[in-house]
């Protein structure tokens, strides 16, 4: 059992390293926000390529990807992204409206939190509508298959039951294109399955006709 000066003792190291992260970084990084939700509000082509820009350069993101949760978020979202313009979807990330505008950081992140929470009911409830909202928060979202996989990958304590949970429900729900995708991934993850082979061949048609 740890003793009370040892925990205190951790508590205070801690307190430290906070502090003097918050002395170093803490102003660089309201700035970054704050322009974070500028190039948001633009939410032009270009402006979405400036934020790609600043979050490949790890030297600009280091310092804040384990302390500002804003930051983490934000990283998140901007990885899936990048994958997302990668594979040239159409309904990206960033191209969420609301009323007609693109989505501010403090709207995505709620939509992300949205979207871990329903993910969040699936792999560890038994209430018997977790499928039925996932896959209406899919449609209604017009979510890509790149962002569920990416998710998938970032969010759920066992990715590969996951990825079978979510590709059953999709499958159900004639979203063979999400469905083929995250087979995709459970072939990468289990490569001698013959079974996700079979199906992977049976969706083709269905995504590349």
């Amino acid at each position: 059992m740890q003793n009370r000066e040892t925990s205190e003792e951790f508590a205070r190291e801690q307190e430290n390293a906070n502090k003097g992260w918050e002395i170093c970084y803490g102003a660089s990084a309201k700035a970054y926000l704050e322009w974070m939700d500028q190039m948001l509000e633009q939410g032009t082509a270009e402006a979405h390529e400036k934020l790609l820009a600043f979050f490949e350069d790890e030297n600009k993101t280091a310092p804040y990807g384990n302390r500002s949760n804003a930051m983490i978020e934000m990283i998140v979202i901007m990885d899936i992204y990048k994958a997302e313009v990668q594979m040239a979807e159409k309904n990206t990330i960033l191209d969420r409206k609301i009323q007609g505008k693109p989505m501010r950081r403090s709207e995505l992140t709620a939509y992300m939190r949205e979207f871990r929470f329903l993910m969040w009911r699936l792999e560890f409830t038994d209430e018997a509508d977790a499928g039925v909202n996932f896959i209406e928060f899919l449609k209604a979202n017009q979510v890509s298959p790149v962002f569920l996989c990416k998710a998938v990958n970032t969010m759920a304590a066992d990715e590969f039951s996951m990825l079978c949970v979510i590709m059953e429900l999709t499958l159900d729900a004639k979203m063979f294109r999400h469905a083929y995708w995250l087979l995709l991934k459970m072939q990468r993850l289990a490569p001698g399955e013959e079974s996700i082979r079979k199906m992977l061949e049976e969706l083709k048609a269905y995504v590349t006709g």
